[in-house]
């Protein structure tokens, strides 16, 4: 059973000081096109679990998240749709119940607002998106909220002040392990990690899924074969140096620290 979480479009209504996309009201972010969308919806596999679309903020492009949703739900009619928003599109609206149920109409089975100081010194009414939780009944989508203290130094994150800083490793958290899923960016390229920081895997508009994963393997085992995944994760460092990374910074940051670092 395969998860994805596919990123809409960069563009975003607020700016947030943690956002590892460095996605801004103040700057025009990229966008799919429908062309792209449809052939990436396409070439899912027909054992997909659920399907997250996401942004920046994906009602900065409603029109194409909309028909992103009927076009998930046309060829995949049991998949979970779930998507992720700030929630200020939504509370701003007249009338809330009326959105979140024809939501619910086209296909949505969740929404995930952001409830967070983040998202509130980004420019979000916190008392407003709870709120959005008193409309829910079975006409709408489930709501559910993400409540994030500490953000991983990545993006706009690097400028947090260090007890806004999480050290924990992200993959080792219960909703990674138990839940894996693939991130697909606003270009089709495919990433086993959201934060895109070890390199992609290949690109779905392009190529199957299933093509990519197979090359993904044949070259794993080449990789372990040769020796070189020790080799790229002690190519800027050494063991030591290594383990006090973790120490400080949690093994995602290791991950960061090795792949990004400029090579002399």
């Amino acid at each position: 059973m395969y998860s994805f979480n596919i990123v809409l479009t960069e563009k975003c209504n607020i700016s947030c000081p943690h956002c590892y996309m460095s996605c801004s009201h103040l700057s025009n972010g990229r966008t799919m096109s429908k062309e792209n969308i449809t052939t990436i919806i396409k070439r899912l596999p027909l054992n997909t679990r659920k399907v997250v679309l996401t942004g920046g903020e994906v009602f900065c492009e409603k029109e194409l998240l909309f028909y992103a949703i009927k076009t998930i739900r046309k060829h995949y009619p049991d998949v979970i749709i779930e998507l992720e928003s700030n929630g200020k599109y939504i509370y701003s609206k007249e009338d809330i119940k009326v959105v979140l149920t024809y939501l619910k109409t086209i296909g949505v089975n969740s929404i995930v607002f952001s409830d967070d100081p983040f998202h509130q010194q980004g420019g979000v009414d916190l008392l407003k998106v709870r709120k959005i939780k008193e409309y829910e009944d079975n006409n709408t989508p489930k709501i559910k909220y993400l409540i994030l203290n500490k953000a991983l130094e990545i993006g706009r994150a690097r400028n947090l002040d260090d007890n806004k800083v999480e050290k924990r490793n992200c993959m080792n958290n219960e909703n990674t392990t138990n839940n894996p899923y693939f991130f697909v960016d606003v270009e089709g390229f495919v990433y086993l990690c959201a934060w895109k920081i070890i390199p992609h895997i290949g690109n779905i508009i392009y190529e199957q899924l299933s093509d990519i994963l197979f090359r993904l393997k044949e070259e794993f085992n080449s990789l372990i074969l040769r020796g070189e995944i020790l080799k790229a994760i002690n190519i800027n460092h050494n063991p030591k140096e290594n383990q006090k990374i973790v120490n400080d910074k949690g093994e995602c940051m290791l991950c960061y620290t090795t792949f990004s670092r400029k090579k002399k």
